[in-house]
């Protein structure tokens, strides 16, 4: 993608946020709350079988390391880490699926400190399952490395569950290149999140 083409698609998705924020202070609904929706403080939120089997679904079981397609050495569920390189020995998926949990409860505990607004049981799993590809980023820096400094927590914690949501579709780049799997997992997390 040149860097005209990406500055259109930053321009477009600018945009549509801003369309998005003036409807939602015009129509004076901060969130769109579905029939069965249950919003509660994250507090005590857990991720759920459907967040992740989604988290499965994209990350794949992998035996031996590899680099993904930002260069990044991966093994397992998507496991990363300065422990993991090209001599890596092998992991079971019982050791993969160990090292997931774990890293999903350490993203839980950061969601729960980042998060201010309720959230539903999906969009709690959507927002998981994204930072467990992308990362929490919780330093003191204002460099977008993950959700921590992130449009979409910003949009979130203010209330604006749309336009947070369409934040989601912005994160498709690995490498600085759009990525098809991306693009296919971000839909899946919006979706996820608007139900």
């Amino acid at each position: 993608m040149t860097w005209f083409e990406q500055f259109i698609d930053w321009l477009y998705n600018k945009q549509y946020i801003r369309r998005q924020e003036r409807l939602i202070k015009k129509t004076a609904l901060p969130m769109n709350i579905g029939a069965v929706s249950i919003k509660r403080l994250v507090t005590n939120m857990q991720l759920s079988e459907t967040g992740l089997n989604l988290i499965k679904q994209f990350e794949g079981y992998r035996t031996n390391p590899y680099q993904d397609q930002a260069g990044v050495w991966t093994i397992g569920y998507g496991t990363t880490g300065k422990y993991i390189h090209k001599n890596t020995p092998p992991m079971t998926e019982i050791e993969a699926e160990s090292h997931m949990r774990k890293h999903i409860e350490l993203l839980e505990k950061d969601i729960r400190q980042l998060v201010k607004v309720p959230l539903n049981q999906n969009q709690f799993d959507a927002l998981i399952s994204f930072a467990y590809n992308v990362g929490t980023d919780i330093d003191a820096d204002t460099t977008v490395e993950g959700l921590g400094d992130s449009t979409l927590l910003r949009k979130l914690n203010r209330g604006y569950y749309n336009v947070a949501a369409g934040e989601f579709l912005r994160w498709v780049y690995a490498g600085g290149k759009k990525r098809k799997g991306l693009q296919i997992r971000r839909k899946k997390e919006h979706d996820l999140f608007l139900t």
